[in-house]
């Protein structure tokens, strides 16, 4: 399997995707592409915003009589920073957003698809998440503003575009690890001195396939590697294994060391004054996370005037400074505050390619991760 639910996916979709096959009518044809609203360097430029100068007056007048565009997303830490951002810009739409699980949107969308009528016109989630959507025929192929073929790490259809990344990083509890004991080298998160004192998400099921890729030459992936390291962090450390990224639960000092944490949820914490900290080891993996539009949305204006505010420079720097995500536009990337943090810290990524998420791989990294964690036998 791909990730978990994804062939429940397939066999709810199956005699659904029949009937979406002539449901509701195609969305308004996409306008022209607008040029990128530019940023000052500390954070969004808000207070001035005028609707992008390439979208078409008629997308404009359609979507105010649309009245509000639905967003289905997975986590998002600043949620009043980007309704504002947007309805500066464009003040007649109602922004509805869905903050939910992978899991819960690809199965409402799934459910949703046996209908052929979504309630989604936009939707976020991660490159993984939205290959399956791909897949399962659930999003259409889409015609991107024209400053997206600039972004790096990008498809090669137009059925999604990566905007923002997660890395997988290892957060500490900065009054329980002093700086001579913080893991500095991959082989140090394996020491014995860390048993009972870590924990790990058994939602981390792509970690065993993101390292052997990390670890890999030419193109091949190393498993051995991979795994042989995993094998020795469970057995060695014994983890208090957890369900998503609770950070919350290390600040509280529960467990001194998160292993393979979320970066997203860990710089929130640290904005609000959390005694946390990244591990300065490197390099790390970037988790990508997808925009897509599926087939037939309700608001189809509005999610025009949404994709290329998103895509605009504007748009996407709020979006990266709510989520604490960097962002895969180089132009917005050097005024990010999180690729500063990053750098600061001398953490390195490494962005995982969409061709090694094949079924196969995904299949293997997912069952020896819940082995390796005693939740699957």
């Amino acid at each position: 399997m791909r990730n978990p639910g994804y062939w429940l996916l397939t066999l709810v979709l199956a005699f659904g995707l029949v009937l979406a096959a002539c449901a509701a009518p195609a969305p308004a044809p996409a306008p022209s592409t607008p040029t990128p609203t530019p940023a000052s360097p500390a954070a969004p430029a808000l207070g001035t915003a005028k609707p992008a100068a390439g979208v078409d007056q008629q997308v404009i007048e359609a979507a105010k009589k649309e009245g509000q565009v639905v967003v289905w997303t997975n986590t998002i830490t600043d949620l009043d920073r980007i309704k504002k951002q947007f309805n500066e810009k464009y003040p007649f739409i109602e922004l509805k957003v869905w903050d939910a699980r992978s899991v819960e949107i690809l199965a409402k969308l799934a459910e949703e698809a046996k209908a052929g009528k979504f309630t989604a016109d936009f939707v976020t989630t991660t490159e993984n998440d939205t290959i399956d959507l791909r897949e399962l025929g659930i999003i259409q192929s889409y015609a991107w503003p024209a400053v997206t073929r600039t972004w790096t790490n990008q498809p090669k259809d137009d059925f999604y575009r990566v905007h923002i990344a997660n890395l997988r990083v290892h957060g500490f509890n900065t009054n329980l690890i002093s700086p001579q004991e913080v893991p500095k080298t991959w082989d140090d998160l394996k020491d014995a001195k860390w048993r009972g004192r870590t924990m790990v998400s058994n939602s981390g099921d792509e970690n065993p396939l993101d390292m052997a890729y990390v670890w890999g030459e030419g193109g091949k992936l190393n498993w051995e590697k991979s795994e042989k390291f995993w094998t020795d962090v469970v057995q060695n450390t014994r983890p208090l294994v957890v369900r998503g990224y609770p950070m919350e639960m290390i600040a509280a000092g529960e467990r001194p060391l998160f292993i393979s944490a979320a970066s997203i949820t860990l710089q929130a914490l640290i904005d609000r004054g959390a005694p946390l900290n990244y591990a300065p080891l490197s390099p790390v993996v970037a988790v990508n996370f997808a925009m897509s539009v599926p087939k037939n949305p309700p608001h189809p204006n509005a999610a025009r005037l949404f994709v290329e505010n998103i895509s605009a420079a504007e748009g996407l720097l709020t979006w990266s400074e709510a989520n604490r995500s960097l962002v895969f536009d180089p132009v917005v990337a050097k005024q990010s505050r999180i690729h500063k943090i990053v750098a600061e810290r001398g953490i390195t990524y490494v962005p995982i390619p969409a061709d090694i998420l094949t079924d196969e791989n995904m299949k293997r990294s997912s069952e020896f991760w819940l082995k390796a964690l005693g939740v699957r036998g």
